[in-house]
């Protein structure tokens, strides 16, 4: 093989490569968001179950509204990842969430309302995030989307 049909080989390649990766990235991405989606579906099961195995005990907001789940030792959540969302590089720890809870008692909220959400910068700045809606629907929804901008007032960190 000669030199020059070796760097054309070469370029081949790289153009080749060029052309994939992004297509491997987006198809990455679309993972972790799906599986951000599945954990904020699974934290709505367990809140389920709990409330109804502890006759609707009182539940705190934001946040903590998870919290209180990775202490119920009936449930016995498999560690700590479905409090996380795959696209944060946040330690899973423990006592923390990067998932937004209900800003309001859930009574007050209609079937359509955010009662959990991303936190604000979790799929990236100004990408919005997944969101919870009271029926138990998860949408994946913009910054701008009109169910992202009512989830910062109907949920909490």
């Amino acid at each position: 093989m000669t030199k020059s049909a070796l760097i054309v080989l070469i370029i081949v390649l790289v153009v080749a490569l060029a052309m994939v990766i992004p297509s491997i990235t987006r198809t990455i991405r679309r993972s972790k968001v799906s599986e951000c989606a599945g954990h904020v579906h699974t934290l709505w099961h367990l809140r389920a179950q709990f409330a109804s195995s502890n006759d609707d005990r009182y539940i705190p907001f934001g946040g903590q509204y998870f919290m209180v789940l990775q202490q119920a030792p009936k449930l016995k959540p498999q560690g700590y990842e479905q409090f996380y969302c795959p696209l944060t590089d946040e330690e899973r720890i423990p006592g923390r969430t990067s998932y937004r809870g209900p800003a309001l008692l859930l009574k007050k909220l209609s079937q359509e309302d955010p009662c959990a959400a991303d936190r604000e910068g979790n799929h990236g700045p100004g990408e919005g995030g997944n969101v919870l809606t009271l029926f138990g629907d998860v949408k994946e929804v913009g910054a701008n989307d009109p169910l992202w901008i009512r989830a910062r007032t109907t949920t909490k960190e």
